[in-house]
């Protein structure tokens, strides 16, 4: 079984898609099934960062890795802003 995914990419930063051009690129080349999605940014918004309906995407973070502003939390168990919350209770 081939290993596939889409990746998901805001239309509108274009280093952003750039990026996933180029990294779809290195993907296939060592055999990976990439589908390349970009959308519009509010479509982005509403799938990935708000419904968290995505396999991969790519987006650029602005933040802090100091208290209290710790970009790091968003990571952690428990935090109503983690990027992973709904996979973790899907699995």
């Amino acid at each position: 079984m081939k290993l596939a995914f889409s990746l998901v990419l805001p239309a509108n930063y274009a280093i952003h898609v750039q990026t996933g051009e180029l990294v779809a690129e290195q993907w296939r080349a060592i055999g990976v099934q990439v589908d390349l999605q970009i959308v519009e940014w509010g479509t982005w918004l509403e799938r990935v960062y708000t419904q968290r309906d995505y396999d991969v995407s790519i987006i650029g973070l602005a933040g802090r890795l100091d208290p209290p502003h710790a970009i790091l939390v968003r990571y952690t168990t428990g935090n109503s802003r983690n990027f992973f919350q709904l996979l973790r209770h899907s699995l």
